[in-house]
């Protein structure tokens, strides 16, 4: 009865079933343990002894011996007279094949952990991979429209560049031009016919004074020719004038094609001569930036708001224009 205890406990441990290395053997395999039970059991009656077996005398092996070396083939271990031993043992043979089972089990969940953890490993790289792309997408994007506006602000800076210097080009020339003609001004010139005397009124005269307002869009000098010649006056002349205009026609000091202006303009002043034979007037206007414009005014010149004008008229005496051909313009003759 001890040596079966102590089997039970060996076959439970996993000593005496052939392993050298009882750490090794803490789970025998299912073979094994029912290759034992079958060996120890089934193969023999339970009640009967093999005859010639004297199990009393067999030597007590050592505790904690392993099965090969103290000699024992415990497949031939009688049964026992207890019958409470079986039961024992076939628990622990079915507690090994279990644990074997839980371990292999075990083993697969180990690998199938693994393998989910691989996963998620190479989704969390495909992740990063694919937020590196996109970064380096939005960083070449970026970089493309950098360079696209520096491109512009590149073409705009050539194209000032080329504005610049046709301006100073034309500033160059118009220098040159005025220096030209300064020098020509500051030569002295000798009257073509020195004995030209000259032409003026003998006596004092009285003025009668005129006050007219043109209305908008008026043709300033057809107007004025109109006036005088409706009122009867023969010396006539323009003492001030305010207004505005929309159209203005102006010719240059030596120039015979006349500059038109279009837009709002202001009258700064007009001056000059009035008579049955015509008018010759100045007008000077200025833009809304204060620039100032003037020269001989022509017809086709349109009041924009007004043009509030005095006149003054000489009397005893008339203006006439005749041809000068010194000048080869009309210009102004009195007679009294």
């Amino acid at each position: 009865g001890d040596r079966l205890q102590r089997l039970g406990g060996r076959l439970g441990s996993g000593k005496g079933l052939g392993y050298k290395n009882a750490e090794k053997a803490t789970e025998p395999s299912v073979r094994s343990v029912r290759f034992a039970e079958t060996t120890m059991y089934d193969s023999m009656p339970e009640d009967e002894e093999e005859p010639g077996s004297n199990y009393n005398q067999m030597p007590a092996d050592e505790e904690g011996a392993e099965g090969e070396e103290s000699g024992y083939n415990y497949s031939k271990i009688p049964p026992s007279s207890n019958a409470s031993l079986r039961p024992i043992l076939r628990k622990n043979t079915s507690e090994l094949s279990q644990s074997s089972q839980n371990s292999s089990k075990e083993y697969g969940n180990s690998n199938s952990r693994a393998s989910s953890w691989q996963k998620m490993e190479q989704e969390r790289l495909k992740r990063q991979e694919a937020e590196r792309q996109h970064k380096e997408l939005k960083l070449y994007g970026e970089l493309r429209r950098q360079e696209e506006l520096i491109n512009m602000q590149a073409n705009e800076l050539v194209k000032a560049k080329d504005a610049i210097e046709k301006m100073l080009k034309e500033i160059t020339e118009l220098l040159a031009l005025q220096t030209t003609d300064l020098k020509k001004s500051q030569k002295p010139q000798k009257p073509k016919n020195p004995n030209i005397p000259l032409l003026e009124s003998k006596h004092l005269h009285d003025a009668r004074v005129f006050c007219v307002r043109l209305k908008p869009g008026a043709d300033l000098l057809k107007s004025l020719e109109k006036y005088a010649s409706m009122k009867g006056i023969e010396a006539g002349y323009v003492q001030a004038c305010v207004g505005s205009t929309a159209t203005t026609v102006l010719r240059p000091a030596g120039v015979k094609t006349p500059r038109v202006f279009n837009g709002k303009y202001e009258i700064v002043s007009m001056s000059g001569t009035i008579s049955k034979d015509g008018c010759h007037i100045h007008l000077s206007i200025a833009d809304p930036a204060c620039a100032v414009y003037g020269g001989h005014l022509l017809e086709g010149t349109l009041v924009r708001t007004c043009a509030e004008i005095v006149i003054g008229n000489v009397e005893g005496m008339t203006f006439l224009r005749k041809l000068d051909k010194d000048t080869g313009y009309d210009e102004l003759y009195m007679t009294e």
